[in-house]
């Protein structure tokens, strides 16, 4: 019986180039897993109900010199689709401070 850890894959890791389309793939079906599929509007978008359900979700702006947002308007579009407040984003951010690389971070458990 193997009783290494479990690996794991971060699926939403700015995929252009990092990993391949078809390892992607190749993991989802090994987990039985559906891929999401990109979402019409912010208001279809189940970050407010993962949210909700405890989730530790992020908001980013991904490509920052090539993507024309920044972090402001994406909490704006939160904000006008969901009601979201300072609190909905200060979860996000300490989200973000505890799934970064930074070890020693205050927020990180």
């Amino acid at each position: 019986m193997d009783t290494s850890p479990p690996q794991r894959y971060e699926l939403h890791c700015h995929l252009d180039a990092s990993v391949r389309p078809a390892t992607i793939a190749a993991l989802a079906a090994e987990q039985a897993l559906d891929l999401p599929a990109a979402v019409p509007t912010i208001a279809a978008h189940p970050a407010d109900r993962l949210l909700r359900a405890g989730l530790r979700i992020t908001v980013s702006t991904d490509a920052r010199t090539t993507a024309d947002t920044t972090l402001d308007a994406e909490f704006a579009a939160l904000s006008a689709a969901f009601g979201w407040t300072r609190a909905e984003e200060q979860r996000c951010q300490d989200n973000a401070a505890r799934a970064a690389f930074a070890a020693h971070h205050p927020l990180r458990p």
